[in-house]
């Protein structure tokens, strides 16, 4: 089997960029995806019956699979940390009393204030609403909410 010539490896190269992004969408990962399959090649690791394109697109799976799967593990990795410290960090009793207290205040402090501006900052803040759907319930533009907030 003879070598392929420049015009060949340049149209593989823009083909299996596109594919490995097509994998992999995260740009450095298909780049190190390239960068394997043309390492592959130059090592021989394809047989002389396998087509290029084939073997190619082969290479690039399998290393898209490989990304896919380490990030799957430390996704995993970074749930269980994050539910083992939820467990270890259970609030005192000193922390609970504060954070009623904290809530206390805040509750006096929203009904000492208008209807229209507790509405609004109860919608956006504990509602978790955006400005354009506060606006939207309250009948008001989002202009006439942002000044209720910053009042």
């Amino acid at each position: 089997m003879t070598p392929p010539d420049l015009k060949t490896l340049l149209g593989d190269d823009r083909w299996m960029r596109r594919v490995a992004q097509g994998l992999l969408r995260n740009p450095h990962d298909a780049e190190d995806a390239v960068q394997d399959a043309w390492l592959a090649e130059i090592q021989g690791g394809r047989t002389l019956a396998q087509q290029r394109r084939g073997w190619l697109r082969g290479v690039l799976w399998n290393r898209a699979s490989g990304v896919v799967r380490r990030e799957r593990v430390l996704r995993e990795r970074a749930l269980d940390v994050g539910r083992e410290r939820a467990v270890s960090s259970a609030p005192s009793s000193a922390e609970d009393a504060a954070a009623r207290e904290v809530k206390r205040v805040v509750a006096e402090a929203l009904l000492d204030l208008d209807d229209d501006l507790r509405t609004a900052v109860h919608l956006t803040y504990f509602a978790d609403l955006s400005t354009r759907e506060v606006a939207a319930r309250t009948g008001v533009s989002p202009t006439a909410v942002r000044k209720r907030l910053a009042r």
